[in-house]
C-alpha cells in the first residue's frame, strides 16, 4: 500500500497557560487522501498526576473535555481537509486542552496509523474499547442464540452507518420484528463513574443516530446494548438505564441474556440468507 501525506497533533493538558507545560494526553490524526480524522485519547490520567500532582485539578474535568473534544472533531470531520483546517481548529481551543501545531507523517493505513502513533507519544490506555474485551459477552450471546435454536432468526456482523458521527459500525448480532434490533455487546469494566458515562454517553449518541434514521435496507433500527457490569455495580448499570431512557437505545444486562432470547423467539421474523 502507498503511502499518503497526513498529519498529526498531541492533545496536551496545561493547567496553567502561563508556564507552557503540558502532559500529553491523546492524539489527534489526519489524512486528507483518506477522508479521516480522529482522535484517540488515553483513559487514565496517569501522566497528569505525575507531572503536576495537586496543581492538576479535578481529573474528572479532564475526562469530560477529552470526550468534549473527540466527539466535537467526529461531528465536525467534514470540515478537516488540510493541516490548515487543523490548525485552525487547534487555535479555537478556550480550555485547558491545547492541541500542538500539526506534524506531516506518512500515512499508509489511518486507522493502524493512529493506534501506533498512540502508542509511541502517549503509552497509555486508550478510550475505545478493545475488541477482547467484548469478546466473552459476545461469546456468551452465541452461546445463548445457539442453545435456543435462533440461528434462523438472527443476522451476523452487520454493518450500519452512524449518520451523527460519519461513520460505521458492524454489531455481531440483528434480529428484525418490525424494526432492526442491533445487538452490541459492551463491558462497562471503567474504574469511575465518569468513565462508565463516558462509555453510556458515545453507545447513547450512536443509538439515538440510528434510531432517527433508517437504513436503506434494513428500515427503522435500534441499539440493543448487551452489558457487563463489575460486580456489586448496581449504581453503574443504574446510571446506565438513566441516561438512555430517552435515548430509543435499550440495555440488558448479561444476567438479562434469557430476557433477550426470548424476544427474539416471540418477536423475531426468520433472517434473510446472507
Amino acid at each position: 500500500m502507498n503511502a499518503t501525506k497526513g498529519y498529526y497533533s498531541l492533545v496536551q493538558f496545561c493547567p496553567d497557560l502561563s508556564r507552557f507545560e503540558a502532559a500529553n494526553v491523546g492524539v489527534i490524526l489526519l489524512a486528507p487522501h483518506h477522508g479521516f480524522i480522529k482522535a484517540r485519547m488515553a483513559t487514565g490520567n496517569d501522566r497528569v498526576r505525575r507531572f503536576f500532582g495537586p496543581d492538576a485539578g479535578g481529573l474528572e474535568s479532564i475526562n469530560f473535555m477529552k470526550q468534549a473534544l473527540a466527539t466535537r472533531i467526529e461531528v465536525e470531520r467534514d470540515q478537516f481537509k488540510s493541516a490548515e483546517d487543523l490548525q485552525r481548529f487547534a487555535e479555537q481551543q478556550a480550555n485547558n486542552l491545547t492541541i500542538t501545531p500539526p506534524r506531516f507523517v506518512k500515512v499508509f493505513n489511518p486507522e493502524q496509523d493512529l493506534e501506533n502513533l498512540f502508542n509511541e507519544l502517549i503509552r497509555g490506555r486508550g478510550k475505545r474499547q478493545a475488541a477482547d474485551e467484548v469478546e466473552p459477552v459476545k461469546r456468551l450471546l452465541s452461546r445463548a442464540i445457539k442453545k435456543e435454536k435462533l440461528d434462523d432468526y438472527v443476522m451476523r456482523n452487520v454493518t450500519v452507518k452512524i449518520p451523527a458521527f460519519h461513520t460505521q459500525m458492524t454489531v455481531p448480532f440483528a434480529f428484525q420484528n418490525g424494526v432492526c434490533n442491533l445487538v452490541q455487546p459492551a463491558r462497562f469494566s471503567q474504574s469511575s463513574i465518569v468513565g462508565i458515562r463516558d462509555a453510556a454517553c458515545r453507545l447513547a449518541v450512536e443509538g439515538s443516530s440510528l434510531h432517527r434514521q433508517p437504513d436503506e435496507k434494513l428500515g427503522q433500527m435500534q441499539l440493543l446494548v448487551v452489558g457487563a457490569f463489575r460486580k456489586q455495580a448496581h449504581e453503574e448499570e443504574s446510571l446506565v438505564r438513566d441516561m438512555w431512557g430517552e435515548t430509543g437505545v435499550n440495555l440488558y444486562s448479561w444476567q438479562r441474556i434469557g430476557e433477550l432470547t426470548e424476544k427474539i423467539r416471540k418477536t423475531g421474523k426468520p433472517a434473510p440468507k446472507q
